[in-house]
């Protein structure tokens, strides 16, 4: 139970400071000063001692319900894969589960900016094919879906990048969707600002962000081990670091697309990791 729960802790200080560190980067390429690198962590304390409420046009039950269970599943898909290094098919089905109650907070506000958002949303299922196929891939490959029977099995054969490049690069575009300001989430596009999360309030919007927080670790963590063959906390830091910067370039300098256009370039990277059996099978 300790283990479990510093774990979750260090997933959601490590997440908040590299989102800060993204917001900073994105700034500075665009020529902006940008916030601390600990804002987000502060921006999030912050919510947390503010009062919620749930708009008049909301149903109550599931605008209250959607933060908490962000939260619960973030924290689920953290110990499962970086805590106790285990199979990986409980992360998939707790990404698909986020990406259900993302849509749901879009449209239990009542807005018509959140609904946007929402439905948005809804339509990309390209993410979670990215990254079925690629764990699915790994799994050909390694005779192994847990994370500690992929690690022992890279290190005796080598970085899974090595042998699956174009599903490496599946995993990578979902990374670079689920970044901050993300030319491939039109869910939060420049017509609607925030998308989902407009209407969020106090300490729900709070709730939200330390979701977000422990999405961005537990996702550069498992693409960094699977795919990375990294193991050791140092390592793990030094990469998401660079993984971050890399990341937040490519946000600040990309032009956002449509929702039809970000889903044709999911499904295109997708169809690529056929390339890894035909060309490295």
């Amino acid at each position: 139970m300790l283990e479990t729960l510093v774990g979750i802790t260090e997933a959601f200080l490590v997440g908040s400071v590299f989102l800060g560190l993204h917001r900073k980067v994105m700034a500075r390429i665009q020529r902006r000063p940008g916030p601390p690198i600990v804002q987000e962590f502060l921006h999030t304390l912050k919510f947390m001692i503010k009062e919620g409420y749930a708009p008049l046009t909301s149903a109550e039950f599931l605008y209250w319900m959607v933060p908490v269970f962000n939260v619960i599943i973030w924290s689920a898909a953290v110990t499962i894969s970086a805590v106790y290094r285990g199979n990986l098919l409980p992360f998939f089905a707790l990404y698909a589960s986020y990406k259900v109650l993302s849509h749901g907070a879009g449209v239990s506000s009542g807005s018509t900016y959140t609904k946007i958002g929402g439905v948005r949303h809804a339509i990309m299922p390209a993410g979670e094919l990215a990254l079925a196929c690629s764990l699915i891939s790994a799994y050909f490959i390694t005779g192994h879906m847990d994370v500690s029977g992929i690690l022992a099995w890279e290190h005796s054969h080598g970085p899974l990048i090595e042998h699956i490049p174009f599903s490496a690069l599946a995993f990578f575009t979902l990374l670079w969707v689920d970044s901050p300001y993300s030319p491939l989430d039109p869910s939060k596009g420049y017509d609607i600002v925030e998308g989902y999360l407009t209407e969020y309030p106090g300490f729900l919007r709070g709730l939200m962000y330390v979701a977000e927080a422990l999405k961005y670790y537990c996702e550069l963590w498992v693409f960094q081990a699977v795919f990375l063959g990294i193991s050791d906390p140092v390592s793990h830091l030094l990469t998401m670091g660079a993984l971050t910067l890399l990341l937040a370039s490519m946000c600040a300098l990309t032009p956002i697309l449509n929702p039809y256009q970000a889903v044709g370039f999911h499904v295109i990277i997708a169809s690529m990791m056929f390339l890894d059996f035909l060309i490295f099978g």
